[in-house]
């Protein structure tokens, strides 16, 4: 088990996100489909969002350093790269009781270069297959939107490859962990019985744990004759096979 810390996010953070995730759906006319979307820790990003085949990850930044922010810049860095996508960082300004933009368009520059860019201009036709953190995350989506269904309360997750639990939740008002695994088609197991085994060695709250299987596929997979497996590419529909949570 990976202890993961979850810092308490200031008032001056919650209004320049606000203010930023404003700002990105109006530039962008509604075309960006958002990842992380929800003012909640873990920080590693404060935003993300795909657009066509590419993702960006984005940290704000408060060009008067006035406002206390979460998470850091290595964070963003890592988890940029385990996506193979763009590190960006989007400076703010407090005009007023007003966040803006300090940059004219997106208002984004890169994180390393902090070159201004418009990410419409890195969106290409290219297949761009998905990585494992990707596929991660999108399995733990698919578990988190099954447990709301169902009526429980999400008390915190997170995507990245190897940092188990993945889900934290409350059922009959008592907290519970999920490991959530994932595979993708032809391969319907995963060792996930054996992380689970892992982190009730390593995890002292005497919580329950729980086990979520994710297979995955491409959809095109059905219109391959062939039936050779072709490689979840960004952007494109996915099938899923998920039957629920297995308590342990």
């Amino acid at each position: 088990m990976n202890d993961i810390y979850m810092e308490s996010p200031s008032q001056d953070y919650y209004d320049i996100w606000s203010a930023a995730g404003r700002h990105l759906h109006s530039i962008s006319q509604g075309a960006i489909n958002w990842i992380k979307s929800e003012p909640n820790p873990p920080f590693l990003e404060h935003l993300s969002f795909r657009l066509g085949n590419r993702i960006f990850f984005l940290r704000f930044e408060d060009v008067d350093e006035c406002a206390q922010l979460p998470g850091n810049p290595d964070g963003l860095l890592t988890i940029a790269e385990g996506y193979k996508s763009k590190a960006c960082l989007l400076p703010m300004k407090k005009n007023g009781t007003e966040w803006t933009p300090v940059f004219p368009g997106w208002g984004l520059v890169d994180a390393v270069t902090r070159a201004p860019f418009n990410p419409v201009d890195l969106v290409t036709d290219e297949n761009i297959e998905m990585t494992d953190w990707e596929l991660q995350d999108f399995a733990v989506q698919v578990v988190r939107n099954s447990l709301a269904q169902e009526g429980y309360e999400i008390m915190t997750y997170n995507s990245r490859p190897g940092v188990f639990p993945s889900i934290w939740f409350i059922r009959d008002e008592i907290p519970e962990w999920v490991v959530v695994t994932y595979a993708l088609y032809p391969v319907m197991k995963t060792n996930g019985a054996d992380i689970v085994s892992d982190v009730y060695e390593s995890i002292n709250t005497g919580a329950s744990g729980n086990l979520a299987e994710v297979f995955i596929s491409s959809s095109e997979e059905l219109k391959n004759i062939t039936n050779v497996p072709i490689p979840p590419y960004r952007g494109h529909g996915l099938s899923v096979n998920f039957k629920g949570l297995t308590s342990y």
